[in-house]
């Protein structure tokens, strides 16, 4: 409401003029542009299990390269059902 008033060029404003969350196709654009903290951890986390080709725990894990315990790195992979792959 504020934009509106500050860059309207009339003496009224109309509903066009006012963007609602993300009713504008620019807003509609960024906002998917951006990954939910839900995608951005799964993502993370395969990763990390790829660069440590898949070893989960120990020095050489991901859940130590992510600086995770190994118990929390496990039941973050079952909530995002990341799976090791079949060879």
């Amino acid at each position: 409401m504020q934009r509106a008033v500050l860059s309207c060029q009339n003496d009224s404003i109309k509903e066009k003029d006012v963007a609602f969350g993300a009713s504008t196709p620019a807003a509609a654009a960024e906002a998917e542009s951006f990954l939910s903290l839900a995608q951005l951890e799964k993502r993370h986390i395969l990763q990390a299990l790829e660069a440590t080709h898949w070893v989960v725990s120990g020095e050489k894990g991901a859940a130590h390269l992510l600086r995770l315990n190994f118990h929390t790195l496990r039941s973050r992979m079952k909530k995002h059902g990341i799976q090791r792959p079949q060879a």
